[in-house]
Parts: structure tokens; C-alpha cells; sequence
């Protein structure tokens, strides 16, 4: 089953004669808590787990990653919400097999990218985080934010959707600006001792 279709009773694999009293209202909410739980623990509460256990402490300085994956978690609950199986999402074929093939083959694409380019330099939770939790994103975007923010999504989910993404690509612009995405070269280059990587 696509993971799309947790949320959506409309989803083309989760038609049931049951499915009006098995997703009311209240599970959508529920839903998009517990995503948003699960993908802030994969996004942010893992790294310094991984840090700590591989390079000796634990540390986030890039913004995008601490908070600014916060806020792509958040945007991906309210559409989450807002998705409900709507008949304008199945008209546009959002929640169709080939749809999500689609955007995971992009997601695909984009983790076999960013981990061939982390090869090089970066830690093992750098390409934790560029291998998995990237394209979860990628993934996630394309089978439930865009869609219900496009077609299904009223204009304050627009609106908190729109804002949680301008605050991630804020947040990336500084830390790009700044040098914070590698990470440990920053805090090197800040009088930060950093100890030897396990991994190195």
C-alpha cells in the first residue's frame, strides 16, 4: 500500500465498504499528528542520536535542518488534514498508482544524487539525512501537500502550508549564506572542538 493512502480513504487502494466509518474526522487529525510526530523524530531527533553515537557528540547547526524540517513536517500535517480523500483529488488523479510511482521515482532520483555527492565529505548522518529523509520529504510533497493544497486545500491551509515552506527556504537561504551545511567544517571553523568521527 502506498503510504499516501494511510490518509486518504478515497485512495484508489483503500476502497472499502467500511471506509466512511473507519476514517472519520478524528482519524484524519490523528494521522496528521502522528506523521508529524514521526517525521520530526526522522528529521531532527535522529541526527543527534546518530551524531552522538558516531562522532562523539551531538549537534545541528544548520537551521534548515533543526527547525526548518519542523516546519516541512508541520506543512505536510495540515495538508494531511486537509487532504480527506476529496473527489477533486481523485479527478486529477493525485491519488492513482501511477501518481505515486511518479513522485517516488523523483524521490528515488534525487537520494541516489545527494548520496553519490556525500560520498566525498560528509558524515554518516549527513547522508542519513540526504539519503532518507530528503526524498521522505520529496515523497511526501508530492502524494499529499501539493495535492491538497492545489486542488483540495482552503485558503488558510494554503496560507499555513505556503508559510511553513517560505520558512524552510528562509532558513536554507541563511544557512547556504552562512556555510551551516557542513556542518562539522562550521563548527571546526568556529573554535568548536570536534572529535575524530568513527567513520573517517
Amino acid at each position: 500500500m502506498y503510504f499516501g493512502c494511510i490518509i486518504a480513504p478515497n485512495c484508489t487502494f483503500t476502497r472499502t465498504k467500511r471506509r466512511h466509518s473507519v476514517y472519520p474526522a478524528i482519524g484524519y487529525t490523528f494521522f496528521a499528528w502522528l506523521l508529524f510526530l514521526i517525521l520530526w523524530y526522522l528529521s531532527v531527533g535522529v541526527l543527534w542520536i546518530g551524531r552522538r553515537q558516531f562522532e562523539g557528540f551531538g549537534y545541528n547547526v544548520a537551521f534548515s535542518r533543526q527547525y526548518g524540517d519542523i516546519a516541512l513536517s508541520a506543512a505536510v500535517a495540515v495538508a494531511a488534514v486537509a487532504y480527506r480523500g476529496s473527489p477533486q483529488l481523485m479527478h486529477y488523479g493525485t491519488s492513482d498508482a501511477w501518481w505515486h510511482l511518479f513522485i517516488g521515482w523523483i524521490a528515488v532520483g534525487v537520494a541516489i544524487v545527494l548520496t553519490i555527492r556525500s560520498l566525498r565529505h560528509a558524515q554518516v548522518m549527513d547522508m542519513y539525512h540526504n539519503s532518507i529523509v530528503v526524498p521522505i520529504f520529496i515523497y511526501l510533497f508530492g502524494v499529499i501537500v501539493f495535492p491538497a493544497t492545489a486542488f483540495a486545500g482552503t485558503p488558510l491551509v494554503k496560507f499555513l502550508v505556503l508559510g511553513c515552506v517560505l520558512v524552510w527556504a528562509i532558513l536554507f537561504a541563511i544557512d547556504y549564506i552562512q556555510d551551516r551545511l557542513d556542518q562539522r567544517a562550521w563548527l571546526e571553523r568556529h573554535g568548536v572542538w570536534v572529535p575524530e568521527s568513527s567513520f573517517e
